[in-house]
């Protein structure tokens, strides 16, 4: 058997009929119209996103499932976590589903997160974002209840559910046509052979294996899943493997891997699926078994013309000419006792974590400027559940600042079970510091069924706040125009000077004047002053053209652009807070009231940078408050 386009499995044996070649051309001419009314129908589809939960109501230590459905779009934005006061809410998965009915498509994507509740009592599960085909839909709110009874309700078999199917197989290729073409005119000279007689018990069966019945709510556990198919007879698997049920996460499959084996003097060929479950809330869960749908070629009768020994001598015994028959290859079912998270002993920086874990942290710039953020990466690796995996919480944060960790999984395997994931802080320095913030990170163990606590240490580096801005960007200081004169040499002690009335050597009486009292000393000191003068004006012109023209000038061009800026909001939130902070100090004069708003645009600003949403526009109703605040209507550029 050979595997083809990650999912098909090869026909092992050559399928010969006179209406081979009309069949294949009215299965491509259907395939090519159900395509075409496919993309059709999919562009044609409106979009719609809703919000729901599996269960509204769960007691302490179970789990639940939201939902945000998106129809008409093939792929949405969704967020990876959803705030809720007393509540971790995560992205774990999502599947697609495309339905075709009276050659209407519709197709929807299902966002699945799981639900832990960190009390008691009732929440409000706020709207969500949701970006499909360029536009931005928000779900309504989801009313949601915690109760303190232990009891949890065991799911009966009629109120099972499939949900979150895993990704599966393609449907593969058809069976080949072997190169014999059938001659005209063959005429029947015998009575057909009955076909082969099949046992149809064995001509394929699945198996399941979960090593561990007994598991922890949020708990990862691995399942193998396996395929027994009849080697003698060319298979074509279609659809996915569907397997799960209400309150059980399945991660995706993988491809799988394809092996031969032999039972019962029978060889098959065997597609093995891995994957990894976990459950949502505590209880005994039967889950139905897991199912692959799939067409077998059996054998059939000789028609008319291909009867003779010789032809099947040449065949290799095979008759050449099969039957396809519909298959729905099954597993057995699977029980689970799915135990709740203990209450005793939880500590207060438990995220959800089950598994082993370990702790690592460093700083990747020791040494940043004043005022520029320092980041601290800390690093938890291991096995377990990756994806409802909380951030860890810092500790010794007197005079840090700190922002929601953006983090990163690197996966070690094909099922992501063990790797690491990190979470990157970024930090601003209030007071000088000479070490970084600690941090801590809480996890369940299911093999010692205990909590465990991981410290990470402050380590050392040099971060201190930022000096208070200029009060005009760029200005240029003006220079006083008078130029400082120029001290004269003292005399030397060595000179020789003339006595008063002494004549010079080389000049008469008669013809000594003073040089200041010369006509000519006075005509050439006026023209080096003139020229002096002239040089000056022009070199001071050249230098205020080349920078853009005088201080004022400069002063309100840059001013104009920035009120252009921010009346445009053209620009991201992060770009306009900058703006809106130099438009300040540059306009408004010195007062409690003007120190107050810079420091709160600065705290804004550093929020949209250093957290999320500082790349996307300013929302219109906070660019109008924004604008407010700084009375653009009002102030006059000077």
């Amino acid at each position: 058997m050979q595997w083809n386009n990650r999912s098909a499995i090869g026909n092992m044996h050559m399928i010969m009929s006179f209406s081979g070649i009309q069949r294949g051309a009215r299965i491509a001419i259907g395939a090519f119209l159900a395509i075409t009314c496919c993309v059709i129908g999919l562009h044609a589809a409106d979009v719609s996103v809703s919000a729901e939960l599996t269960r509204p109501q769960i007691s302490q230590g179970e789990m639940a499932e939201l939902q945000i459905k998106v129809s008409g779009a093939q792929q949405a934005d969704v967020p990876q976590q959803i705030q809720a006061d007393g509540l971790q809410i995560r992205l774990t998965g999502q599947s697609t589903q495309v339905q075709m009915v009276n050659f209407k498509v519709t197709s929807s994507v299902i966002y699945s997160y799981i639900v832990m509740p960190l009390r008691t009592g009732n929440f409000t599960i706020p709207g969500v974002t949701v970006t499909a085909d360029g536009r931005q839909f928000r779900t309504g709110e989801l009313a949601f209840k915690v109760d303190d009874s232990r009891s949890a309700p065991t799911p009966s078999s009629s109120s099972s559910a499939q949900m979150g199917l895993p990704p599966g197989m393609p449907q593969g290729m058809p069976p080949g046509i072997p190169g014999g073409i059938p001659m005209p005119g063959f005429q029947q000279r015998r009575p057909r052979p009955a076909p082969q007689r099949v046992d149809e018990g064995k001509l394929a069966f699945g198996e399941i294996n979960c090593p561990k019945k007994t598991l922890y709510a949020g708990e990862m556990t691995p399942v193998e899943i396996r395929y027994y198919f009849d080697a003698r007879y060319p298979v074509q698997v279609r659809g996915r493997v569907d397997f799960g049920c209400e309150g059980i996460l399945v991660e995706r499959f993988p491809d799988p891997k394809q092996t031969r084996e032999e039972r019962d003097g029978i060889t098959y060929n065997v597609l093995t699926f891995h994957s990894l479950l976990s459950a949502v809330k505590p209880g005994s869960l039967d889950v139905a078994p897991a199912k692959l749908d799939c067409e077998m070629q059996l054998p059939g009768g000789l028609p008319p013309g291909f009867d003779d020994p010789v032809f099947q001598q040449l065949m290799g015994g095979q008759s050449g000419f099969g039957q396809p028959k519909e298959l729905a290859v099954k597993t057995s079912g699977l029980h689970l006792e799915v135990l709740p998270l203990p209450k005793e002993g939880r500590p207060d920086s438990f995220a959800g974590a089950v598994g082993q874990f370990d702790i690592d942290s460093i700083v990747s710039n020791p040494h940043p400027a004043p005022g520029d953020p320092a980041n601290l990466v800390v690093k938890i690796g291991g096995r377990g559940n990756f994806k409802g995996m909380g951030a860890p919480v810092l500790t010794q944060t007197d005079g840090w600042r700190s922002y929601p960790p953006s983090d990163k999984f690197d996966s070690s395997d094909e099922l992501s079970y063990t790797g690491v994931k990190s979470f990157d802080f970024t930090l601003i320095a209030q007071q000088p510091q000479k070490e970084s913030p600690g941090c801590e990170f809480s996890y369940f163990d299911p093999t010692s069924a205990k909590y465990v606590t991981l410290t990470s240490k402050p380590l050392p580096l040099v971060a201190s706040p930022g000096g208070p801005a200029p009060a005009v960007a760029g200005a240029v200081q003006a220079s006083s125009p008078e130029a400082t004169p120029a001290r004269l040499p003292a005399a030397s002690r060595n000179s020789t000077f003339l006595k008063e009335g002494e004549p010079m050597s080389g000049i008469t009486l008669r013809s000594w004047t003073t040089p200041v009292q010369r006509n000519e000393f006075f005509i050439a000191s006026l023209a080096m002053l003139v020229a002096t003068a002239a040089l000056a004006g022009i070199l001071a012109y050249l230098k205020i053209q080349a920078q853009g023209g005088t201080a004022a000038t400069r002063r309100r061009k840059h001013l104009a652009e920035l009120r252009s800026l921010l009346v445009s909001g053209t620009t991201d939130a992060g770009s306009t807070y900058d703006a809106a902070l130099e438009y300040a100090e540059l306009v408004l004069p010195p007062s409690e009231k003007r120190d107050a708003l810079i420091s709160g645009l600065t705290e804004r600003r550093d929020l949209l940078k250093y957290g999320s949403g500082g790349s996307l526009t300013l929302p219109a109703s906070e660019h109008r408050e924004l604008l407010g605040l700084l009375d653009l209507s009002s102030t006059k550029i000077s």
